[in-house]
Order: structure tokens, then C-alpha cells, then sequence
């Protein structure tokens, strides 16, 4: 089977849509090495690890250094794709080249989020305007539609016509080295290279409005003195980054308050998570919620906002928050970090939980049945 896949998030962007392209990739390569998927990409960033999925046998790279790159990916890609023979087409990102379905190549979109539509607030005109276009040629004219939570998949049934039997549910696995294993030293190794306290909460992801990572310092500010750890952030931001450091000021936390913006080493990030205290997810809105299940199969307590996608993600052993409520983040941590069997329980549960569902080969194995059903119409 030849299978060709937009790759210019896999190969730029280091986190989110990034994060969930190349571990598909790797997956697939790693589950079904006799198969051919061919990577088109139009960016490509040094600071991104890429070698193993392009030195791999089953991959072919195509970089494209078109002047007009947009124009080449959302349309001229088709010449490209009828001359390698590929099967089928992959959007990893939400859309799929223009009047693909006429070149009789089958083809397979990921809708993420619909968020450009759930908070409009969030998004200049234009970027709405230009999303929904290419939403909406992807969603209507793709053979199949893939949404990483049953969330997204209600979203796509809300705001779009389209036969429900076209979307399939398959969610997002973590990068293999969450579930390599636990290696003594490792933690304090990493510790001390990034100077971590000795016990923390963590937030990983973008640093933007909608993470809503304030009210991890509200709560912080409102916690009996003692109670909550430092607070960590892993993540990269412009804007909203200067006002959270703002609002740590005001509140005096901002000795409580570490940000790592350029921390791009998986292994390095997997020690960070396992040497967390809490893992604290609190966001508007997510299509699926990655740093959830990645807190689980580190090992740690997550404790995340109550909306959207996030309770798939978390399943029952993570304890849930209104986003708004400062006052019940505190109530939540105030519990987690005081009963140690309640802590060691959603270790236990929330690992088994995220291993079940989230493990490398499920989801190879679900993207391999979908890619064949499609062929086979």
C-alpha cells in the first residue's frame, strides 16, 4: 500500500499537530514496515528530531521548494501524488488538497479541533474565514474523516452536514518514550539540569489564552501557605506568556514560577513529567488533550479542567475542575497532595487507563484497518 501524507506539521512544528504526525508515522513505520508512506513537506525545521522516521526503509521524503508553497500544497500537489502512485492521502492537519477526489486518489483528513468555531473569540476574522474553507472542502470531500475524540467528532456532526458513517474516532498515542522504562537517576539528572525544585506542578503545551493558565496561579495565590508547590511551565509563547509573568508578579509569585520555553528533547520532557508533583491541565478547549494521557503513563496525578475532550482524555482517574473556579483547583490539589492513597490510586489507574487506550500499536492498528476499508470501496 502506497500512502502519502501531509508532513509539513511533522517536520515544523514541535508540538501539538507536530507531535501527533510523527508519532503516527513512527507508529506505522514501526507496525507495518512493509508498507510505503511517502511525506510531503513545504518547511522543515532543524530544531525538530526527524531522523529515525526519514532514515527509516518505509518512508520516502519529497520537500517541496516551491515558491509558492501554500499554492503547491493546497493544489499542485496532485501531479505529484498521481506520479508516485500513492493510494491514498493522508491529511494530517486538517484539510486535503482541492478537487483531490477527481484524480481517483482515495483519501483521509484528521480533524483536530473545531475550535475556530466553538470559540470564534479566540481567532481573527480572516484566520476563521480561511479555516472554515479548508475545513470545509476536507470534511465534505474526503472518503474518511478521522476525529481524535468523540468530542471533535460531535463538533463535526454540529456544525457540518455529513453522513456520521464517514468519521471514525481514533485517538492520539504518545511519543515511545513515555513508556520507556522508568531508569534510576533519570529524574534527578534532569532535575538538575533545568534547575527543578524538588517538587512541583506542571503545565506543558502552548502558552496561549486558551490554556488558561492563570488560574493555576489564582489558586496558588489563594492556597494556605505551604500547601502547593512551585509551578513549572514547559511550553513556548509571546503575548500571553508576558501577562501570565505579569500576573505572577502582582501575586507575588513570581519566585514561584519557572518557564522552559526551548525544551525540544522528548527523553528530557518525559522526566520532567516523572518528576512532577501534579500534572494540571486546566484549558478552555481541546480536541483530544495529549499532555493528560502523557501525565498518566508518567506516572503521575493529573488534575484537569472539566469541558470539551478532556474527560476522554483523563478517563476516572483524573480529577476534573471548573476552569473558572480557582477555588476548586485548590480543593482538588489540596486532596490529591494530602491522601496518599487516593495519589496512588490514580498512578495505578491512570497508567492502566492510558496504556489501554493510547498505546502506539492500538492506534497503528486502528489507522491500518481505516486506510484498508477505504481501499477496499
Amino acid at each position: 500500500m502506497k500512502i502519502g501524507f501531509d508532513a509539513k506539521r511533522l517536520f515544523s512544528n514541535g508540538s501539538g499537530l507536530g507531535n501527533y504526525s510523527r508519532t503516527l508515522v513512527r507508529n506505522l513505520t514501526k507496525f507495518y514496515p512493509d508498507h510505503q508512506f511517502h511525506l510531503y513537506t513545504t518547511k522543515v525545521s532543524a530544531a525538530i528530531d526527524t531522523l529515525a522516521i526519514e532514515k527509516s526503509p518505509a518512508t520516502t521524503v519529497t520537500y517541496v521548494g516551491h515558491s509558492l508553497k501554500a499554492y503547491w500544497r493546497t493544489f499542485s500537489i496532485k501531479k505529484d501524488l498521481r506520479a508516485a502512485g500513492i493510494q491514498i492521502y493522508h491529511g494530517l492537519s486538517h484539510e486535503i488538497p482541492f478537487n483531490l477526489q477527481k484524480t481517483g486518489i482515495k483519501s483521509v483528513v484528521t480533524i483536530h479541533d473545531l475550535i475556530y468555531r466553538t470559540h470564534p473569540e479566540l481567532f481573527p476574522l480572516i484566520d476563521r474565514k480561511i479555516y472554515h474553507w479548508k475545513f470545509s472542502n476536507s470534511i465534505a470531500n474526503a472518503d474518511r474523516i478521522i476525529a481524535i475524540s468523540e468530542n471533535t467528532r460531535q463538533d463535526i456532526l454540529r456544525y457540518f452536514a455529513v453522513d456520521p458513517a464517514k468519521i471514525r474516532v481514533i485517538y492520539q498515542s504518545c511519543a515511545p518514550a513515555f513508556q520507556a522504562p522508568f531508569l534510576p537517576g533519570a529524574v534527578a539528572e534532569v532535575r538538575a539540569k533545568f534547575k527543578l525544585p524538588a517538587r512541583y506542578l506542571l503545565f506543558v503545551g502552548t502558552i496561549s489564552r486558551r490554556k488558561n493558565i492563570e488560574v493555576i496561579l489564582r489558586a496558588m495565590s489563594m492556597a494556605p501557605a505551604g500547601l502547593l508547590p512551585d509551578l513549572v511551565i514547559i511550553g513556548r509563547g509571546k503575548d500571553y506568556q508576558e501577562k501570565i509573568e505579569a500576573l505572577a508578579h502582582s501575586l507575588g509569585l513570581q519566585e514561584r514560577l519557572q518557564i522552559i520555553n526551548n525544551l525540544d528533547d522528548t527523553p528530557d520532557l518525559v522526566q520532567v513529567y516523572r518528576g512532577a508533583t501534579v500534572v494540571i491541565y486546566p484549558s478552555i478547549y481541546e480536541g483530544f488533550g495529549l499532555p493528560i494521557a502523557e501525565g498518566m503513563l508518567a506516572k503521575v496525578p493529573v488534575i484537569a479542567a472539566d469541558n470539551s475532550s478532556l474527560r476522554e482524555a483523563g478517563g476516572p482517574s483524573t480529577r476534573y475542575f471548573n476552569p473558572d473556579q480557582p477555588g476548586e483547583l485548590v480543593q482538588q490539589l489540596t486532596e490529591v497532595l494530602n491522601q496518599e492513597a487516593l495519589r496512588e490510586e490514580m498512578i495505578r489507574s491512570g497508567y492502566a487507563y492510558a496504556m489501554e487506550r493510547f498505546s502506539d500499536q492500538r492506534t497503528a492498528e486502528q489507522l491500518m484497518e481505516l486506510y484498508r476499508e477505504v481501499l477496499a470501496e
